[in-house]
């Protein structure tokens, strides 16, 4: 799994170049609550992602412990 690098996103900046660029206010606003939103879910989904990669790494370095543990004999559980 991997995650993607989002940055703040800026919503006025984005309606200030959206009206330079001839889009109306209204719509500008729009797509920018929008992007917004978009924005937080991925932020919410790495941190999920984030989440489930160090539970895997937990797992696996108990997995190695518990077989090297084996390997000399004295596995205490």
């Amino acid at each position: 799994m991997s995650s993607i690098t989002m940055t703040h996103f800026d919503v006025l900046e984005f309606v200030n170049i959206a009206k330079k660029n001839g889009i109306n206010q209204e719509f500008a606003e729009y797509t920018a609550r929008q992007f917004e939103q978009m924005t937080n879910i991925i932020q919410e989904k790495n941190i999920e992602i984030e989440t489930i990669k160090n539970k895997e790494l937990v797992q696996k370095g108990d997995l190695i412990e518990t077989e090297l543990r084996l390997k000399k004999g004295n596995y205490a559980g």
